[in-house]
C-alpha cells in the first residue's frame, strides 16, 4: 500500500492519506451487514431479558444479560437506578447518552458502536447494548501503533470530539475475534461544555482525511434540515437537551471549518484511570 504522509513536527503519529486506487479495505472496516444492526436493535427491544451476572469493576453496576431463549443474544444492561451520581452529568440521563452516541455513529456511517437501545428490564429502564466479546484482554494501547487500525482510530478521534466524550479510556476500545474495532461506554458524552478526555491524542492538529470530513458534512446537513428534520435529528431531540444538540452542531461546524483533529495548548486531558 502506498501512502503520502502529513505530519506535524510535534505529533506522535503520521496521518496517512491513501489514494482511492491503492487503498485496501482492512478487516477492521468489514462490518456486519446493515440488516444485522436493525435486527439486533429489534431483538434487544422486544425479547425477554434474563440477568446472567454483574461485570467486575463496573462503576455503574453494568449487568451481563441474555436476550431471548438460550443461547439467545448476550448484551450489557445498565439500569438507570444503578448509575453512579456525577457532579456534571445527571445520572438519570446516562442511558440516553449511550443511545445518542450509537445513533450519531450510525448517522455518520461509522458502525463501531454496538447496537444500543433503551428499554425496561428486571431493574427498570436502562441502556442495553449488544455484548461484543473481545478476542483477548486487548485495549487501545496494545494496538494503537498497528497501521491496520489507523483510519478507524482517526474516525474514533473525530467521533469522540463530535460527541464531546468525557471518558475515552483505553479499555473502551476493543478488538473482536474477527479483528474489528469497537468502542464502548458513552454515558458521559454530549455535555454542552468542553469535556473531551481521551487517550487518543496521536493525531492532534493534523489534517483530517477528506473522506472522513465528507461523512461529517453529510451528518451536519442531516441535523440542519430545518423545517423537515431528519430521523436522526428527531431521535436526538428526544434524548438530549436542545443546548447539547446546539453544541454538537457547533463542534461539527468547527471540524469542517478547521479540517483538523482537535488539539490542546497544554497537556492533553486524559481520563482517569486511562485504562
Amino acid at each position: 500500500m502506498h501512502a503520502t504522509v502529513t505530519k506535524r513536527p510535534d505529533s506522535l503519529r503520521a496521518v496517512p492519506e491513501y489514494s482511492v486506487a491503492s487503498r485496501a479495505v482492512s478487516a477492521v472496516l468489514q462490518r456486519p451487514p446493515e440488516i444485522w444492526y436493525s435486527k439486533s436493535e429489534s431483538a434487544l427491544a422486544k425479547t425477554p431479558m434474563v440477568i446472567i451476572g454483574a461485570l467486575t469493576r463496573s462503576t455503574n453496576n453494568a449487568l451481563l444479560v441474555r436476550i431471548g431463549d438460550p443461547p439467545g443474544i448476550l448484551a450489557i444492561y445498565k439500569p438507570v437506578r444503578s448509575a453512579r451520581p456525577l457532579w456534571d452529568f445527571d445520572k438519570n440521563s446516562l442511558h440516553r447518552r449511550e443511545r445518542a452516541a450509537y445513533l450519531v455513529a450510525r448517522a455518520l456511517g461509522w458502525c463501531f458502536v454496538p447496537p444500543t437501545i433503551i428499554r425496561d428490564g428486571p431493574l427498570g429502564e436502562g441502556a442495553v447494548q449488544i455484548y461484543i466479546p473481545p478476542v483477548r484482554a486487548e485495549q487501545y494501547f496494545e494496538f494503537a501503533d498497528d497501521s491496520r487500525y489507523s483510519e478507524e482510530l482517526m474516525r474514533v478521534c473525530v467521533f469522540d470530539f463530535a460527541i464531546n466524550n468525557a471518558d475515552r479510556k483505553a479499555g473502551h476500545c476493543i478488538i473482536d475475534k474477527k479483528g474489528r474495532l469497537w468502542v464502548l461506554d458513552h454515558g458521559t458524552c454530549f455535555h454542552r461544555d468542553d469535556k473531551l478526555r481521551t487517550v487518543i491524542w496521536e493525531f492532534a492538529g493534523a489534517p483530517v482525511p477528506q473522506r472522513i470530513l465528507e461523512d461529517v458534512a453529510a451528518f451536519e446537513h442531516d441535523l440542519e434540515r430545518g423545517e423537515s428534520p431528519s430521523k436522526v435529528a428527531r431521535q436526538l431531540e428526544n434524548l438530549l437537551d436542545l443546548s447539547e444538540i446546539a453544541a454538537l452542531k457547533h463542534r461539527l461546524h468547527w471540524l469542517l471549518e478547521s479540517g483538523r483533529f482537535p488539539e490542546t495548548l497544554s497537556e492533553p486531558p486524559l481520563p482517569w484511570p486511562p485504562i
